[in-house]
């Protein structure tokens, strides 16, 4: 996932949250269920990263990139479930009063979303690698956000994210 705050929102710290949004008895680890939730919880966070970078192509604003790899590991789910694994990064964000004059109220925020070459997508009961699968259909181009364009830093603005 690759987000570029607005103009005059600013990142409140550098923690971002991982949060689970699927069941850990649909999926296995080196073929075991996972015990809990707390335990699938700690599994998803291990394998996610992130990185943030203030003023981003000199815009002025915060880049942030959060990424997930789960290639090192037999990770599975249950041939009997459809769920997808999802899960959401959550982040606090501050708009300054300062901002409110030059950017005014209402603020849109655009995330890109893909699975990189490395990423996993669900078919029957395994992971296979993603192909560039992405739900979202757009060019890194910067249509939505001129100051996005190449937001996923590969030189190309072509990307379907």
């Amino acid at each position: 996932m690759y987000d570029l705050l607005p103009a005059g929102m600013y990142l409140d710290n550098q923690e971002i949250e991982i949060v689970r949004d699927a069941y850990y008895g649909y999926y296995t680890l080196n073929g075991e269920t996972f015990s809990s939730n707390d335990e699938f919880q700690e599994f998803i966070e291990s394998h996610t990263s992130y990185e943030v970078k203030y003023n981003w192509n000199n815009t002025g604003r915060t880049w942030i990139h959060v990424y997930s790899d789960f290639t090192d590991v037999d990770f599975q789910k249950h041939h009997d479930h459809t769920s997808s694994l999802l899960y959401s990064a959550n982040f606090k964000v501050y708009i300054p009063y300062e901002s409110i004059p030059e950017y005014g109220l209402t603020y849109n925020n655009y995330a890109y979303i893909n699975l990189e070459p490395g990423g996993v997508e669900a078919t029957d009961d395994k992971w296979e690698p993603a192909h560039y699968y992405s739900r979202n259909q757009n060019k890194d181009s910067g249509y939505y956000d001129s100051d996005a364009a190449d937001i996923n830093e590969n030189g190309s603005t072509t990307d379907l994210l």
